[in-house]
């Protein structure tokens, strides 16, 4: 209660002074603390830290970021969903809010359907990114859709990206070695 009393008063009395640069400077500070408290797993301290910047400026998503990363760290789902839903209303970057909810579905709870649904998400929001298809081929070919894979290739190829154009070469050549395998006589 004290930590959060105290960052109030700076903040406020940086405002008052009318420094907008050692504002910006002294929130950035502290997100920053809240970060490396959060990533040394002190989740209480980051957690007050950012709550005391949300009251002080409640409409920047970097802290609702911040703070679904605690969630993240401790896998709790509901936490982490508000956070993102609300950095989300705030009209954030939506792919970043989608990409932050495939992480969490890829590494802390490994499950795929959900991976598969927020990259898509992800596509539809930038459908030119051929990254963003290499990722959903990875996923549909874990998943054993092996023709969703392909396709995911071929529009990434289509898109410019050098080493789908790679991986559809393999294909091909592996493709024409074992019909030449199977068509040969033993």
């Amino acid at each position: 209660m004290k930590l959060t009393t105290f960052i109030l008063f700076m903040v406020i009395s940086v405002n008052l002074s009318g420094q907008n640069a050692n504002t910006d400077s002294l929130r950035n500070a502290i997100r920053s603390d809240a970060r490396w408290a959060i990533t040394h797993a002190e989740f209480s301290k980051g957690e007050k830290l950012l709550d005391s910047l949300i009251l002080v400026e409640p409409r920047n998503p970097e802290n609702f970021f911040s703070k679904a990363q605690s969630y993240y760290y401790q896998k709790n789902l509901d936490s982490l969903t508000i956070c993102l839903e609300k950095a989300l209303m705030i009209g954030n970057d939506s792919i970043r809010v989608y990409s932050e909810y495939y992480r969490y579905y890829s590494f802390q709870q490994e499950n795929l359907e959900k991976c598969l649904l927020y990259i898509n998400r992800m596509i539809d929001i930038q459908p030119k990114n051929s990254d963003l298809y290499m990722e959903r081929m990875r996923v549909k070919t874990v998943l054993g859709d092996y023709d969703g894979s392909v396709k995911d290739l071929e529009i990434s190829a289509s898109l410019g990206n050098e080493i789908a154009k790679e991986g559809l070469i393999e294909i091909k050549e592996a493709e024409k070695r074992f019909k030449k395998m199977k068509l040969s006589p033993r």
